[in-house]
């Protein structure tokens, strides 16, 4: 359960999610109300997929966000824009609700990543930004 406090509710409010009363993301406020996300007017694409979606997940170019949602992994593979001069400085925010256990894999084609974790717990946030001097993918 995830309530108004936790460090994933922070990190979705930073990234431009509202919270509503209605619809059902598996979230849970103490009170029993369902959490649902959506984008504040004029942000960036945020997006939330069931982790059954097709792997690899391909983020579209203009996402910030993406959280993963539904039950435990044992792998999950998750394809970052291509390597782009106009995505320099950018940065992509992956939350995943539940644990990826066995393996996680970030590409990116024409870019490689810097310290991207090998699973990823329940609940986690990893951040990454594009430095297209290097053509990489820093963890931040």
């Amino acid at each position: 359960m995830y309530g108004t406090s936790s460090p994933l509710f922070k990190e979705m409010l930073a990234c431009g999610f509202a919270r509503m009363n209605t619809g059902n993301t598996g979230l849970v406020l103490p009170d029993g109300t369902p959490l649902a996300l959506a984008p504040l007017p004029g942000a960036l694409a945020r997006i939330l997929v069931n982790n059954n979606a097709a792997t690899p997940y391909a983020v579209p170019a203009s996402t910030r966000y993406v959280g993963f949602t539904g039950t435990n992994l044992a792998t999950l593979a998750i394809a970052f824009p291509a390597a782009a001069a106009a995505l320099d400085g950018f940065e992509m925010t992956v939350y995943t609700a539940a644990a990826v256990g066995t393996a996680v894999t970030f590409t990116s084609t024409g870019a490689t990543f810097v310290g991207a974790p090998a699973t990823l717990a329940a609940g986690s946030v990893t951040k990454f930004v594009y430095n297209h001097a290097t053509t990489q993918w820093f963890r931040t």
